[in-house]
């Protein structure tokens, strides 16, 4: 589990970057500003790439502390550490802590909550965040779909693994090496020998 506290707590409830620059600075201090937060965006994102999942979010809240909240970019790349760290808790976490900071989470964001939940075995989380991210208007794409398939090959859901690589194809999407691998290894833990031989 990923304890962590809602953003709100940090930096006396405020989540929107709109709210740390006063709107009645003259518009050149606006933008000076503002390209100063985003400077300094930039420069966490450096380090948050390369951390370890658990540096990963101190760094999140000291940019709060420090009056500048985290844009998406740098959830994605804390949601990516959190995943290579194997925490899919934390990777749920964040999602839903950008959606509580009016952040929007692009199809990277979601592919890296997937990728999470593919490593923990969580196949069911990952299969309702395809459905959200497409109820969002974001597009799948073949690093979606190779996660959900990982997922459910790890929960021995052979049958959803196969309707996903059709599924794949039907929507144009070209199944790769690693697909193929995920699908044939779901059908093989599942007694469908014949099946992954086929493929």
């Amino acid at each position: 589990v990923c304890r962590r506290p809602p953003p709100s707590d940090t930096l006396h409830g405020v989540c929107s970057v709109a709210q740390i620059i006063p709107r009645r600075l003259p518009p050149s201090a606006r933008s000076h500003a503002s390209s100063q937060r985003e400077a300094l965006q930039r420069q966490y994102n450096a380090k948050i790439k390369v951390a370890h999942w658990t540096e990963a979010l101190r760094l999140l809240d000291e940019m709060r502390r420090k009056g500048f909240p985290p844009n998406i970019f740098n959830y994605n790349c804390a949601i990516n550490r959190c995943a290579k760290g194997g925490k899919w808790q934390c990777a749920l976490d964040l999602l839903e802590e950008t959606q509580r900071c009016g952040l929007v989470p692009d199809a990277i964001t979601y592919n890296s909550v997937i990728n999470a939940c593919a490593k923990g075995e969580e196949w069911q989380r990952a299969l309702n965040l395809l459905e959200e991210m497409r109820s969002r208007g974001l597009v799948p794409n073949e690093i979606t779909y190779n996660s959900v398939i990982n997922a459910c090959a790890k929960g021995d859901e052979w049958q959803r693994a196969l309707n996903l690589l059709e599924e794949m194809r039907s929507r144009g999407l070209v199944p790769n090496e690693i697909t193929y691998t995920s699908v044939i290894h779901a059908c093989a833990k599942g007694g469908e020998s014949q099946r992954a031989r086929e493929l």
